[in-house]
């Protein structure tokens, strides 16, 4: 996890103030092999978890026109 979050940590300072609509996914198709389905739906949470807290600690205070790239789960289906 040390380098997973050293490269994390520099890729969100370089990033920091580029607009909210840049989106960076954690984990590209992560594969585990030599374990069962419950065991690998559970390891990808240790490097997501790291990647929003290290992401987020590195990216400045949120504008109002910041916006998450996903809507809460209790919001309603919007028609565009």
């Amino acid at each position: 996890m040390i380098i997973f979050d050293t490269t994390w940590t520099q890729n969100a300072a370089a990033f920091r103030n580029e607009p909210a609509q840049l989106v960076f996914e954690s984990v590209n198709e992560p594969q585990f092999d030599n374990t069962d389905n419950a065991r690998a739906a559970e390891l990808p949470n240790e490097p997501n978890t790291s990647f929003h807290t290290v992401v987020r600690a590195r990216r400045e205070a949120p504008t109002p026109s910041a916006r998450s790239c996903c809507p809460p789960r209790s919001a309603p289906p919007t028609s565009d």
